[in-house]
């Protein structure tokens, strides 16, 4: 008799903004995150690995060490990773939707903090009965959706009436589809900020809804959608459960187009394997900008769950962060750019400061959280780069780079002018009043009184706000 395995499994990713002004430092901050509830579960060493877990030790085994360090904190000070205190046996994920609902097993709420200013919450969970690709497709969407992506009176048919979690006996649940929020701070369901520190506004570092990691475990349903080349049927739900639309509500009925789209979001290296008999036991992954996918046919579905769960969920976890920071680098860009347009327009002495906050912080993204390999093995490799090419992190990473050296170049040069701006007026007024310098002040010398006077226009540079 088979072992019943698990149908389904969501992981729902809520990366957010923590630090958006500058005003809260990282070790602070963790500080706070320690005090809500949280165990810190980084892997810091081969003595933490559990090994008695065969998922634990391939990912470790899997990963650089470069790439270890973002993702379990391994001899790293730039990460944190934790595991909320608050799960049990009997932990849920909620969602309802009119008259149906899901509740799904609550494996974990798991959270990383990056010294980058932005966080990641991870929801991961499993689905043990509704056991079909529509329900698949409803929780997916239902679940990601944190507020509605447009003002609607009825509500917005997107969202879950309901959505929250149960844990320690108590259920913390909202209406998504009528909240409105009135502001970027009110846009955070009650049950993700009660999860957080208190007093620390939090921001969502993308949009409306979370990244969203999947795996099925449906061996009809996978040879029925690998014909999706030949089977319209099949493209259209194929294209469903890759870009999170609901049952027939294919988001692209154009044909080619849709076929161009699968292909290009589709990794087909183990589509076409078979077991001993013949029989199919692939395994499909797709890699979107707000998902990431995966369904197989497995005759033992624990090596692909492993793979998937340990090892390619968390790196497209490191891909989702270096997306998250690269948006909240580049507000930070915007909202020091703004004003430079205008007439001998520079940085106060405050934006300064900022921009220096700035430009380390860019630095040590790039140098702690960048990682040029993650993995030597090739389909890895190959995933890694998907990842990177659908959220078009290599893309926006080089532009944002370009950003912060604009805008320091555009400081400086302003800066610059004014500085020699003043001291052309200085030297011509020194020239101008050496006569009556000469005559009013004859105990004094001349280069006395221009170091001196140089001396008060550095000290008004430095301490007076401009």
């Amino acid at each position: 008799m088979k072992t019943k395995h698990t149908y389904s499994y969501h992981s729902f990713f809520f990366p957010f903004v923590w630090d958006n002004a500058g005003k809260m430092d990282f070790v602070t901050y963790l500080k706070k995150v320690e005090e809500s509830g949280w165990n810190c579960n980084d892997v810091r060493n081969f003595s933490e690995i559990d090994s008695d877990s065969v998922a634990d030790y391939a990912a470790v085994q899997y990963f650089t060490d470069a790439a270890k360090k973002s993702l379990f904190g391994w001899n790293a000070d730039f990460v944190r990773c934790y595991r909320s205190k608050r799960t049990d046996q009997n932990a849920r994920y909620i969602i309802e939707k009119g008259k149906k609902s899901w509740n799904l097993r609550l494996l974990s709420i798991q959270l990383k903090i990056y010294n980058t200013g932005i966080g990641i919450l991870c929801f991961e969970t499993a689905n043990d009965d509704a056991c079909t690709l529509t329900d698949v497709k409803a929780i997916n969407e239902y679940g990601r959706r944190i507020f509605p992506p447009y003002t609607a009176k009825e509500g917005c048919s997107r969202c879950a009436d309901r959505l929250g979690i149960f844990v320690q006996n108590a259920e913390f649940c909202e209406n998504i589809a009528t909240k409105i929020p009135s502001s970027s701070l009110d846009c955070i369901p009650n049950f993700i900020c009660q999860l957080l520190p208190s007093g620390v506004p939090i921001q969502s570092a993308i949009d409306d809804r979370m990244y969203i990691s999947c795996l099925v475990n449906d061996a009809a349903s996978f040879s029925f959608l690998k014909e999706y080349q030949t089977n319209e049927t099949a493209s259209q739900s194929l294209y469903e459960l890759i870009f999170t639309d609901l049952e027939g509500t294919c988001s692209c009925p154009t044909q080619d187009v849709r076929e161009t789209q699968l292909e290009r979001v589709l990794y087909r290296r183990w589509l076409e394997q078979l077991s001993e008999d013949g029989t199919v036991c692939g395994t499909l992954y797709a890699v979107t900008r707000h998902s990431f996918f995966c369904m197989t046919a497995s005759e033992d579905p624990l090596l692909p769950e492993h793979s998937f769960r340990a090892i390619y969920t968390p790196m497209a976890t490191m891909v989702l962060s270096q997306r998250a920071t690269i948006l909240s680098l580049d507000n930070m860009v915007s909202h020091l750019s703004n004003g430079f347009g205008q007439k001998n327009a520079r940085l106060t002495r405050k934006q300064i400061r900022t921009l220096q906050q700035l430009q380390g912080k860019h630095i040590g993204f790039l140098n702690q959280h960048m990682n040029i390999e993650v993995t030597c093995q090739e389909q890895g490799i190959e995933l890694y780069e998907m990842l990177q090419q659908e959220m078009n992190v290599n893309r926006e990473a080089e532009s944002i780079c370009n950003e912060i050296e604009r805008l320091s170049d555009a400081a400086n040069t302003a800066n610059d002018n004014f500085l020699t701006i003043l001291a052309t007026v200085l030297a011509s007024a020194l020239v101008f009043l050496q006569p009556v310098a000469e005559t009013v002040f004859q105990w004094i010398p001349l280069y006395y009184l221009s170091t001196i006077a140089l001396a008060v226009v550095i000290i008004i540079l430095v301490f007076k706000k401009r």
